[in-house]
């Protein structure tokens, strides 16, 4: 049957009251130191890798790496910050750090008759006995001028406000900053995983061209996120007698363009972009006809009796 509140002790009562509210504060200022410390812990790895994105620039497998080791270490300090934070902690220990408080902000030793206080209240949580009483009673008198906006103060709950909001400022621009590396290491994954969902579209295709034209090739890179793939590098692969060469195209807005400067052979091309290539074409170079020789056979009616004869390289 539970105890009506008539039935509690008025000085325990004011006791666990005095306790909470201290624990409260006490709770809250921590909660924030613990959030900034866990967010500027977790922005260290994500910096360092914006910086190595930065120095070497790299792709495919090394960069879905990069980025999977700076989320698994940002994810580790946030964890391991958080592991560290305080429990909600007991009357008792509470009772304590009010004791050390009150020794710092120079207002005496309490004596541990707090701690004694709160021991003495728990072990009759409802009604202590004359002694327990009068223990409890005496440490409500000398924590009488030490209420709890005193023990942790609105400037001390600020103080770790700041460094909370610090502690999340540190993190979003550690973010924003790595972001190139998550990003390159996200379309990495993608082209590797998913190569289906990206097209490498190519103009003109199968061509023919009049021997020592120009000839301008372009390509285009589409699929979900098409921002995204206009970071992409792309290259033209061009095949001819046996050989192959692979050149960079340059970007032009969202296009990539190639130009020759004159046709002299025919030749098979296609462009990769990221891993995923386009279907291949050919490129048919048209050389006008040349007469190389003449060869005439002249044959004479029966009536003029002369003979038939050719005339070689005439002409």
């Amino acid at each position: 049957m539970r105890r009506s509140r008539s039935a509690i002790d008025p000085s325990a009562d004011a006791l666990r009251t005095f306790i909470s509210e201290v624990r409260r504060r006490w709770m809250v200022a921590l909660a924030l130191r613990t959030a900034g410390l866990a967010c500027l812990l977790a922005a260290v790895p994500l910096a360092a890798a914006g910086l190595l994105v930065r120095a070497y620039t790299p792709r495919g497998a090394l960069s879905i790496g990069m980025a999977l080791a700076a989320i698994a270490g940002a994810i580790a300090m946030l964890l391991l910050a958080l592991r560290r934070h305080r429990r909600r902690p007991t009357d008792e220990a509470t009772a304590r750090y009010i004791e050390e408080q009150s020794v710092a902000l120079g207002r005496g030793g309490l004596d541990d008759r707090l701690v004694s206080a709160v021991q003495a209240a728990a072990l009759a949580p409802a009604a202590p006995d004359a002694f327990g009483r009068l223990v409890i009673e005496q440490a409500l008198e000398r924590v009488a001028d030490l209420p709890p906006h005193s023990v942790v103060t609105r400037g001390d709950i600020r103080r770790c406000a700041l460094r909370g909001t610090a502690g999340v400022a540190a993190l979003a621009a550690a973010l924003a900053f790595a972001w190139p590396a998550l990003a390159g290491a996200m379309l990495a994954a993608r082209l590797t995983l998913f190569p289906g969902t990206i097209v490498v579209s190519v103009q003109p295709g199968d061509v023919r061209v009049v021997a020592g034209r120009p000839l301008s090739i372009a390509a285009s890179v589409s699929g979900v996120g098409d921002e995204a793939l206009h970071g992409l590098d792309a290259f033209l692969v061009v095949s001819a007698t046996g050989e192959q060469r692979k050149v960079p195209m340059v970007r032009d807005g969202a296009r990539y363009q190639f130009a020759f400067e004159s046709v002299d052979r025919s030749f098979a091309y296609n462009v990769v972009a990221g891993g995923v290539e386009s279907p291949s074409h050919t490129v048919t170079a048209l050389f006008p006809a040349r007469i190389h020789r003449i060869e005439l056979e002249y044959e004479y009616p029966r009536f003029s009796g002369l003979p038939s004869r050719v005339d070689k390289d005439g002409g």
